[in-house]
């Protein structure tokens, strides 16, 4: 557990060493402050529901921007084969990884404080949906970000990474959209359901904190980190 936590240490100040870790950051938040904003003024709802499913989405874009260098640009550089000659396992350099990850997350959702107690001052917020809200975010964001380690694990080349996931993220949330689902067959229906994570908010959004969900998305979080390993460990 210490080199995990070695491991995740170096990861998560590299986010900090790095401008695209300020850059990742200062356009999340604009961009969700912008359309939580304009839904605000504009169409006079003050609720925290639209900016949780706002950032949702733009998990989708810009979690594959964190994920995309992981491994790939290690195995480009080269630095991934001398980091397999050390004595770290496989299984702990992956979990720092996401370690890092996660807490990196945890700082982009905590930067969203100034806009929840703009809310509060403006009108009811109910603390229940704001706790299971964050909650889910960060079950999903986690999830995302497992996805994007498996993709990126596949490649030598960033942005091959970074377009994979992109492309895994929004096309997973498009299965639990109502213009997807009306076109397809019915009996299809319920899987893509089932296999939509941006779906699975919906209980979180509510103010709900699901048991079921929580083991779903855990689960998606320790299969894909498998599926990186095994992924490494058959490119090694």
């Amino acid at each position: 557990m210490k080199k995990v936590l070695t491991v995740a240490t170096k990861e998560f100040q590299g986010y900090f060493y790095n401008p695209i870790g300020y850059v990742f950051l200062g356009i999340m938040l604009m961009l969700t402050c912008w359309v939580f904003w304009g839904d605000v003024f504009v169409a006079g709802n003050a609720d925290i529901k639209p900016l949780l499913q706002t950032l949702g989405y733009l998990f989708s874009i810009f979690i594959p921007a964190i994920t995309m260098g992981w491994i790939a640009d290690e195995k480009r550089s080269g630095t991934w084969e001398v980091m397999m000659t050390n004595p770290v396992d496989m299984v702990m350099i992956l979990w720092g990884k996401m370690l890092a990850g996660m807490g990196f997350l945890v700082v982009g959702l905590l930067l969203t404080m100034p806009t929840l107690l703009s809310l509060l001052y403006l009108g009811k917020m109910d603390l229940g949906v704001v706790f299971s809200g964050y909650v889910g975010l960060f079950l999903m964001g986690s999830a995302y970000l497992s996805i994007g380690l498996w993709v990126s694990s596949l490649t030598r080349h960033p942005a091959v990474a970074f377009i994979g996931t992109t492309i895994l993220l929004v096309l997973n949330s498009l299965m639990s959209q109502e213009i997807v689902l009306s076109k397809i067959p019915y009996f299809v229906v319920g899987i893509f359901e089932k296999l939509s994570l941006n779906d699975k908010m919906t209980t979180f959004y509510n103010g709900e904190l699901g048991l079921n969900t929580f083991v779903y998305l855990v689960s998606v979080v320790i299969l894909f980190t498998w599926l990186a390993q095994k992924a490494n460990e058959k490119n090694n």
